[in-house]
């Protein structure tokens, strides 16, 4: 999984921002790690619930934006 993230996602006030960038890492490897993935909209559900926090702060002055790529195996593949 690849994400591209604006220092919104990360930055909060008084924090040191290395520690939002780790936070966001070990919950993007909790959610890459899902042994199963419904079709559909799962990476927008994990989009989800790695903004709401950010959403809901009225002390973050910054955007906030998120991307979330995987890709898919080619049918006939073993990936």
């Amino acid at each position: 999984m690849l994400a591209l993230y604006t220092d919104g996602l990360v930055e909060r006030p008084g924090v040191d921002i290395d520690d939002g960038v780790t936070g966001l890492r070990l919950a993007l490897a909790q959610a890459g790690a899902a042994e199963v993935r419904p079709t559909g909209r799962w990476l927008a559900g994990i989009a989800d619930r790695l903004t709401a926090t950010a959403r809901g702060a009225v002390d973050r002055p910054d955007d906030i934006a998120l991307l979330l790529v995987t890709r898919r195996a080619a049918p006939g593949s073993r990936e």
